[in-house]
């Protein structure tokens, strides 16, 4: 059975909404997306059209938060084309913290969904994800991030055995033989993990057109492996298309390299040497101020203008873990973003 929609009560978003300087609120939406557990409201304000949203239990820890907005920020300071995080206006805090819930107030950005028929959308989804590691080596947070797991979990093949009752043994055998060999040489050629947007798919992309122009849903932002990141996105792009699309489809596969040396042109130098970037400073400029540039073109073909108040520069968390505000500062939006 399907799990019911969390939503916002007025109360909560009238609570929230007294520590931002957004004007009148002239109309509420409730946008139906996106985990069942993270309710979110399109607000319809004197100064734009704004997408609050409330973090799903699991995801809300204060230090989770603010390691998310770290990346988040520091990838909109890199110019990647990401929703503006606007700040409270009595403490520039990046969130809101109320009655034991965090809450999160973004620019609101129109756009279509992603389109399987649709090759331009496609290609973007994986050019994107270049450019948003990329930008994410240039950053070096500095609350703790979360660790992604192990690439396979053995034990999750114990209830196989009995489900497997009426497969042949062999097959049975040599399938679990398969899937250690496959972990065994994982965790041989692992490269060390990095920092990975943590959701990566069609759901958390806006297009316009044959336009991609923004990622969203930094909430799984967490230190792990890459290669997982892009398997994860080759998935829903790799879905059979419908008829109409299928020829431009099949044009688009055939111009994506096949070699390994035309595959390398796709990876960074420091990818290559199995490095962990976001830790190495200098030796990375070179291909973050080309992601920079190009992260910059299209926010200033996406984003709209955030409202007059502020776009947060850094998460400030008001909790017991008592996690300094030193991050708090005010910032002039157009320093961040260009539109």
């Amino acid at each position: 059975m399907a799990s019911s929609r969390q939503q916002l009560s007025q109360r909560e978003i009238d609570a929230v909404m007294r520590h931002y300087r957004v004007g009148q609120i002239k109309d509420i939406k409730e946008l139906p997306e996106g985990s069942v557990y993270s309710p979110k409201v399109v607000l319809e304000t004197e100064r734009g059209t704004l997408l609050l949203k409330r973090r799903a239990r699991g995801l809300d820890m204060p230090a989770l938060v603010c390691f998310g907005h770290e990346v988040l920020l520091g990838c909109m300071a890199q110019g990647l084309c990401v929703p503006p995080l606007l700040a409270t206006h009595d403490d520039a805090n990046s969130m809101v913290q109320h009655d034991d819930h965090i809450y999160e107030l973004f620019v609101f950005i129109q756009g279509e969904r992603f389109s399987p028929d649709r090759p331009a959308h496609a290609q973007q989804l994986g050019a994107l994800l270049a450019e948003t590691h990329r930008a994410m080596d240039h950053i070096q947070p500095t609350f703790e991030p979360v660790h992604e797991t192990g690439t396979v979990d053995m034990s999750r093949l114990l209830p196989l055995q009995d489900a497997a009752s009426g497969v042949p043994s062999a097959l049975v055998e040599g399938m679990t033989r398969v899937m250690q060999y496959g972990h065994e040489l994982a965790q041989a050629n692992a490269r060390p993990p990095a920092i990975v947007h943590g959701d990566w798919h069609p759901g958390n992309m806006i297009f316009r057109a044959d336009t991609l122009v923004a990622v969203c849903d930094f909430d799984n932002t967490r230190m792990g492996s890459r290669e997982r990141e892009l398997a994860q996105g080759l998935r829903p792009a790799s879905r059979v298309p419908p008829k109409a699309g299928a020829d431009r489809f099949a044009n688009t596969r055939r111009a994506i390299p096949r070699t390994p040396h035309r595959l390398l042109e796709w990876i960074s130098p420091a990818e290559r040497a199995g490095q962990p970037t976001h830790h190495r400073g200098a030796d990375a400029r070179g291909h973050g101020r080309r992601s920079a540039r190009l992260g910059r073109a299209r926010t200033r073909r996406a984003a709209p203008a955030p409202p007059d108040g502020c776009v947060a520069q850094g998460p400030v968390a008001r909790c017991a873990s008592a996690i300094p505000d030193r991050l708090a500062q005010r910032l002039n939006p157009t320093h961040i973003v260009a539109v």
